[in-house]
């Protein structure tokens, strides 16, 4: 066996090896993208190995005298009646692929495999809003939501998948024939579905989630509403006084004490300037009275701060 023929019989184990490793990654979600073009660049490789060893010159002294060396590949013989000659790798698929000609493509199944993906998607899509869909409204709207990020999801993933496939697949086919400008569209093709499929990553996707989340937050009751901003303005509140408490121990050099607990304080009072969160500023003013919010030196927010007019007269400090 020569070397071209032992490169020949090596890159065959490849492929062939390859060509299952991609089939089950892209079954398990994962991306083969880079394992596509690898396999594609040993597959050209392979063709072009194989089509010098057709073209060699027949060594007369392996055989009689006007005996010329059969070609056993079935694609050998098919592509000789149009003058073109074949690697017998894509000889050998292409006689797998007439013998089971109804038989589907097992890269095109794995398109169809992503069922557990988009619920396992539209599960975790849920239970980001499970906390704010507390009514029967919500609820509704939540379950509406789930269901479009679904099928938007599998729709995309299966556009992703199945120009992929037809990339990788068609050479499996016994379609490696085909020319570099037919090779060329199709890498396009692939190129334009994989940024569909980044686009509903970057973009898409997340823009479903503010939309449900604006959604579930306009069909939110009164009460509800006064939780989640009074809250927000809690952990806001905190994390002045963590910034305060380092300015205090000279921690923070060039910051002024007074900035922040203005702005805090700023903000408050804009929050309180829509009548349905007063009720909100209230409960964080609350919290800062019950647990007592202290910097190293001096309280958060002095006695004569305007806020604690937002506060009935007897629970003011």
């Amino acid at each position: 066996m020569t070397t071209a023929e032992q490169r020949q019989a090596e890159l065959e184990v490849r492929l062939t090896n390859g060509y299952t490793r991609i089939g089950e990654a892209m079954q398990r979600g994962h991306d083969t993208g880079n394992w596509e073009r690898v396999w594609i660049d040993l597959l050209r490789e392979y063709e072009a190995i194989s089509d010098e060893l057709a073209a060699a010159p027949m060594e007369q002294a392996e055989m009689p005298l006007g005996v010329r060396r059969e070609q056993t590949s079935a694609l050998f013989t098919k592509k000789a009646k149009r003058g073109q000659t074949a690697g017998p790798h894509r000889g050998a698929i292409a006689s797998q692929a007439d013998a089971r000609p109804r038989e589907r493509r097992p890269m095109s199944d794995l398109c169809n495999n992503f069922e557990q993906q988009a619920d396992d998607a539209a599960r975790e899509f849920a239970a980001h809003f499970l906390p704010l869909a507390e009514t029967e409204t919500q609820r509704a709207i939540l379950a509406r939501r789930r269901h479009e990020y679904r099928d938007a999801y599998l729709a995309y993933r299966r556009a992703d998948c199945a120009a992929r496939a037809s990339s990788v697949g068609g050479f499996v086919a016994g379609r490696s024939g085909r020319t570099a400008s037919m090779q060329r569209q199709h890498e396009r093709a692939v190129n334009r579905q994989r940024a569909l499929w980044e686009t509903w990553i970057g973009e898409t996707a997340p823009k479903l989630y503010r939309h449900t989340e604006a959604e579930l937050r306009n069909a939110e009751t009164p009460q509800q509403r006064t939780t989640r901003v009074s809250r927000a303005l809690i952990r806001q509140a905190q994390d002045n006084v963590v910034t305060v408490d380092r300015i205090d121990r000279g921690l923070l050099p060039g910051y002024d004490r007074q900035s922040f607990i203005a702005g805090f304080t700023n903000h408050l009072h804009r929050t309180a300037a829509h009548p349905d969160k007063v009720e909100a500023v209230r409960e964080c003013l609350r919290y800062i009275l019950r647990t007592g919010t202290m910097t190293t030196t001096k309280p958060f927010l002095s006695k004569r701060n305007k806020v604690w007019a937002y506060l009935p007269e007897d629970e003011r400090p």
